[in-house]
């Protein structure tokens, strides 16, 4: 693991503060309630849970403030992923952290890739963010959504076409809410709400983040996931010794020595374009690395695209802006093509790869 624990009253405590924390089901975490992957404590009173996408997954949740920290028991055997928040005694959310739950260990298989253009190296992790599984075949490999530039994700895909279904700590069904941009910072609205996808409005290029479109090729706005200073931000949705892969690490789907190999449903034998799952990715020519096609959230929130249809859709966010069009770069990825120059309006929903620090 990137993040060291020790065991305290019988407590795994993670020390190195992030906006995600992997943890193993059945497991007794305490982490640290922080200002993202900053030394700043979040000045907070309660924690509970927004959602979770296995019911019954966080048994329960203990909120610490002297200690500036965070109890979550887990229930044992079950996988998933769950967005904790802490609140201040009037009951705001002034921050909110992923648990990533799943029996994985993020530097055990890591795909390396090297830029041969700049001699870059980079180190992959296996799966997207939240995917509790790396095997195709089941939507356990689908990674969580996240409007680029945010530290919350919503929820991810399944394979009938349909988004999965959050719960909150009684088992009921959660939604998330869509509103319109009306700010021009926007950000402190989603640390307030982080269930609620911001559609963008034509202003602002259908950003969530602003509504004048200047704003996002500011410097501010292209280092909120650390493309312009190459490190792990206060917003970055990564485990800690984690960053969202910037656009020249998904250089890689045009690199000719690398393997790339389209995956079909089990006892598929015709290309249905409906039937292709996503592609193996392999650098060496022998370790294959499963890139999923998940599907995207278009910018307004209301609808998806890509997910068990006739055209599957595998993009992903990268860090970097194309700050000429005021947008975030992307990966392209469709029954026919694979590429990594797309741009999108930051108002969508994609999931996230990191590559090690």
């Amino acid at each position: 693991m990137t993040v060291s624990s020790k065991l305290i009253d019988g407590f795994t405590e993670i020390t190195a503060p992030a906006n995600c924390y992997i943890a193993a089901p059945g497991a007794l975490v305490k982490f640290p309630a922080n200002i993202g992957n900053t030394t700043e404590k979040a000045a907070f009173q309660t924690a509970d849970l927004l959602w979770q996408d296995a019911a019954g997954m966080v048994e329960q949740l203990i909120a610490a403030p002297e200690e500036n920290c965070v109890y979550a028991i887990l229930k044992s055997g079950v996988s998933g992923n769950a967005v904790v928040a802490v609140r201040n005694a009037d009951g705001v959310i002034v921050w909110s952290y992923h648990l990533w739950v799943a029996d994985f260990d993020p530097d055990a298989n890591i795909m390396t890739w090297t830029d041969t253009e700049s001699g870059t190296s980079y180190k992959i992790m296996d799966r997207y963010v939240g995917a509790v599984s790396n095997q195709p075949g089941s939507d356990l490999s689908n990674g969580l959504f996240y409007q680029w530039g945010r530290k919350d994700p919503f929820g991810t895909s399944n394979y009938e076409g349909k988004l999965k279904a959050m719960y909150d700590m009684a088992g009921e069904e959660v939604t998330r809410t869509v509103e319109a941009c009306a700010a021009e910072d926007n950000i402190p609205n989603s640390i307030a709400n982080p269930l609620t996808h911001y559609s963008g409005v034509s202003g602002g290029n259908y950003s969530w983040l602003t509504t004048v479109k200047a704003n996002i090729a500011t410097d501010a706005i292209k280092d909120l996931w650390g493309a312009e200073s190459g490190t792990q931000t206060k917003y970055d949705p990564c485990p800690a010794g984690w960053r969202v892969a910037p656009q020249a690490a998904w250089k890689f789907y045009n690199d000719a020595a690398v393997t790339k190999e389209i995956v079909f449903a089990a006892g598929v034998e015709s290309p249905a374009n409906k039937d292709q799952l996503g592609r193996y990715i392999s650098t060496d020519g022998a370790t294959k690395f499963y890139f999923p096609s998940q599907g995207e959230i278009a910018h307004g929130g209301g609808y998806s695209n890509g997910i068990g249809t006739n055209w599957p859709c595998g993009k992903a966010w990268s860090s970097t802006v194309d700050a000429t069009y005021f947008r975030s770069f992307g990966t392209t990825v469709s029954p026919t093509s694979a590429g990594y120059t797309g741009g999108y309006t930051q108002g969508y929903e994609l999931p996230v790869r990191c590559v090690k620090l």
